[in-house]
């Protein structure tokens, strides 16, 4: 008995054996292969969500956040947001954008209403606000490109960081990505920090993580800026008063004055335990000796920082590699957005190069950000105003020239063309003229 299973073993041929075994094992191996191959994908797809992923998440958190914050402050939402909200979680943008204006007409920071309602201008309006500009610009970006953006800015960007965004994009897009990735850094707009209800809510969202400012130090800050331009200090051409406790002003140079106070509040107190990086809205002066170049982006250092060679270099090589990128990209050419977006960031690397004396490579970086957008009014005026201060006449009035035929009948730029003419007429002739801009 004990030998008749030797005996059936011994009936299957050797070769057929070693056949049933290879095809048990290419079969077990490719199960395997799969396995892991799905699994890698499950994983990649984890990591780089589409561009709708990453607004899904960030609408849902955000409006949890928000009927949090309207439990904790005893404040109902109103119809009105409802409404908006009903919209982008349904991917109804026109519904949206309608739904959304109507709030926007009704806030004050905005209008001059002279009775803003108060049942929508409150602690909840910038949840609302982010949550639509969100939405909107992953429904008018390429869906590659907006997420080529987000991801491109958050790999610059290290844990613990402060990010001073600054445009729409780069407050609203970046929040949104950092937000639904779970990035550890804090996003803070610098456009903003004069409103006292987005500060609010960043006290609420960063909850002491970072150190901002209360009313006191606001109050200081701001009051110390009025004294220096009493006293000849600070310029007199911006609109800024203090009275019973409350900061005014009429302009938008004022607002990003305030704004620019703020950040450096919060820069100085900070800078020690946080790196800060920048993607720059309006000019604020008092960061350009501190930042350098940082990929898309700039990095606002500790201290006032030498822009190496080597620094200049590698932004040289950095945005060559991506306009060569963007411009073969087969959406780029057709996403005005994404235009704006990128020749921006590349212009206010160009103003710091100016900035700091580096004539050639602020010159290459300039013509780089027209590339990237022609039709950039502000594009096209920076880069005058870099050859206006060279004395460069015919190439201001070629770049301002080469702007109008996106817009013929711009009177700022005309009479910025006319007056270089002038000026180039008047330099042949050995005289000076005043220039068309306002210092």
């Amino acid at each position: 008995m004990p030998a008749a299973p030797t005996t059936i073993r011994r009936r299957v041929p050797t070769a057929t054996f070693i056949v049933m075994r290879m095809v048990v094992f290419t079969a077990i191996t490719l199960l395997i292969s799969g396995w892991m191959m799905l699994s890698s994908g499950c994983r990649k797809a984890e990591t780089k969500p589409s561009a709708n992923d990453i607004c899904s998440r960030f609408l849902g958190i955000r409006s949890s956040q928000m009927q949090d914050e309207a439990h904790a402050k005893h404040l109902a939402i109103p119809a009105e947001y409802d409404a908006v909200l009903r919209a982008v979680n349904t991917d109804d943008r026109a519904g949206a954008s309608n739904a959304f204006y109507r709030v926007w007409n009704c806030i004050h920071r905005y209008y001059d209403n002279v009775n803003p309602d108060p049942r929508l201008d409150n602690a909840l309006w910038p949840y609302l606000q982010e949550m639509y500009w969100g939405f909107e610009a992953v429904n008018t970006w390429h869906p590659g490109l907006i997420r080529m953006y987000g991801q491109d800015i958050l790999s610059e960007i290290p844990s613990n960081s402060v990010f001073f965004g600054g445009t729409d994009p780069g407050r609203f897009v970046i929040t949104a990505f950092q937000e639904a990735t779970r990035q550890p850094f804090y996003v803070v707009t610098q456009t903003a920090l004069a409103d006292n209800v987005y500060m609010e809510y960043l006290r609420n969202r960063i909850n002491n993580a970072i150190w901002l400012p209360e009313q006191d130090d606001l109050q200081g800050a701001i009051g110390q800026y009025v004294q220096d331009v009493e006293s000849g200090r600070a310029p007199t051409n911006i609109d800024i008063n203090i009275e019973n406790d409350h900061v005014t002003t009429k302009n938008a140079a004022g607002v990003m004055v305030i704004n620019g106070i703020i950040a450096k509040l919060i820069f100085d107190k900070n800078k020690t335990n946080h790196a800060f990086y920048v993607e720059e809205s309006y000019v604020i002066s008092w960061m350009y000796p501190y930042l350098q170049p940082a990929g898309l982006i700039m990095k606002l250092n500790p201290e006032p920082t030498d822009l190496t060679s080597e620094m200049v270099a590698a932004d040289r090589r950095f945005w060559d590699a991506y306009t060569e990128r963007l411009m073969t990209h087969p959406d780029f050419v057709r996403d005005v957005r994404a235009q704006k977006a990128y020749s921006k960031m590349r212009l206010a690397i160009a103003s710091l190069l100016a900035y700091r004396g580096r004539t050639n490579e602020a010159e290459y970086a300039f013509n780089q950000a027209r590339k990237l957008h022609p039709a950039s009014l502000e594009g096209a005026v920076r880069f005058a105003d870099f050859y206006e201060k060279g004395r460069r006449w015919d190439e201001a009035i070629a770049v301002l020239e080469a702007y109008l035929k996106f817009d013929q009948k711009n009177a700022f730029v005309n009479a910025g063309i006319a007056d270089f003419q002038k000026r180039l007429a008047s330099d042949r002739k050995g005289s000076k003229q005043p220039s068309y801009r306002t210092r």
